[in-house]
């Protein structure tokens, strides 16, 4: 293996190790979820939750994910699905200095999760 290779494997590793990814699992609710846009016929109330997700160390000493399903459980007690699910992640003001004021050690995402709540039509 070359000089050149050896000192690129490790700034790589470095680079991949950065990248914020979620996980969530939506099985388990007790109501449909889609990302299409809710049907004409079925009425709807908009919905936005804020949450976290934070890196320590670059990924490599653990993350705290967000618990979307706990906030589509809650958000969608007494509905009968979720339509246009839309789950993003970006820094505010307090995320971004978070993150540069710990050099990037702690990387501080703020997490939006928005979709609608379909009633029946009565």
């Amino acid at each position: 293996m070359s000089s050149v290779a050896r000192s690129t494997v490790p700034f790589l590793f470095l680079i991949a190790s950065g990248c914020m990814s979620m996980r969530y699992d939506l099985s388990g609710l007790p109501f449909p979820v889609s990302a299409s846009p809710a049907p004409g016929t079925t009425q709807g109330e908009r919905f936005e939750r804020k949450s976290s997700h934070v890196q320590y160390g670059f990924g490599l000493f653990g993350e705290a994910q967000p618990d979307v399903r706990g906030i589509l459980a809650e958000e969608g007690a007494g509905c009968t699905a979720i339509a246009d699910l839309r789950v993003t992640s970006g820094a505010s003001l307090h995320a971004w200095l978070a993150t540069h004021l710990s050099l990037g050690l702690v990387r501080y995402k703020v997490v939006t999760v928005t979709g609608v709540k379909l009633r029946e039509a009565r």
